[in-house]
């Protein structure tokens, strides 16, 4: 099939999403949303922007796509190079992240009875740094495969409590206060890779990894420190 085929597939699959989508999905009740205005949207991303935590919350988000998404597009050279596997093996692994986040919905429920948010963040921080940091090692697919899962275990937990606090930097521009939010989430994800195509050559994936678990544990208990009291609403 080659990358195109793969590409082509993946094009057909959303546009039978979108179809879907607008074919299935209730119609509004006869309200017709307000013509976009480019000042009234940026009037919002400045009133989330008003919030100081804003920044914190953009921040770790960032720094999450950059630190866990940044080794994907690495993880079948990894593979490769050390002889447990190639293309098969690397969809194996990176689809344990996924497992990791059904994994969090099961429990999540369960952990809210016994922590707050704020040991959730630690926890998620450091379960992801471990994970991460396991990734560099020269370990077989499976191995990789259940660090994954913990990893994607770890950024759930981390991510969805930020996450929390990112619906109340603005309570009347939500839609503006998540789109920061992916908007930063996204150029992590982006940047990611180009930083750790810069550190492998350089440093090999052990240490890289490990600089990204570094990454992972530091924002998770700043993420603590600095959005551990209360919420706080900006508007």
């Amino acid at each position: 099939m080659g990358w195109r085929g793969v590409f082509g597939c993946a094009a057909v699959l959303t546009a039978i999403a979108a179809g879907a989508a607008m074919l299935m999905l209730p119609k509004p009740n006869g309200q017709r949303a307000a013509p976009p205005s480019m000042a009234q949207a940026v009037d919002r991303y400045r009133m989330v922007l008003r919030n100081p935590r804003s920044f914190v919350c953009f921040s770790i988000v960032f720094l999450e796509g950059l630190a866990i998404y940044g080794i994907m597009p690495y993880i079948v050279e990894l593979l490769r190079s050390r002889g447990v596997g190639g293309l098969r093996e690397a969809g194996f692994v990176i689809g344990g992240l996924g497992i990791g986040g059904l994994l969090y919905a099961f429990v999540v429920p369960l952990i809210l009875r016994f922590a707050k948010r704020p040991a959730m963040m630690v926890a998620g921080g450091t379960i992801a740094a471990v994970a991460l940091a396991t990734v560099g090692l020269d370990a077989s697919w499976a191995t990789q495969m259940g660090s994954m899962v913990m990893l994607g275990f770890g950024f759930f937990l981390l991510h969805n409590s930020v996450q929390t606090e990112v619906t109340e930097l603005a309570p009347s521009a939500r839609a503006s206060a998540f789109s920061l939010h992916a908007f930063s989430f996204f150029m992590g994800q982006a940047i990611g890779p180009i930083a750790y195509g810069a550190g492998l050559p350089m440093f090999g994936a052990t240490a890289s990894c490990a600089g990204g678990a570094v990454i992972l544990a530091v924002t998770g208990v700043a993420a603590s420190k600095l959005l551990g009291s209360p919420l706080h609403r900006s508007a």
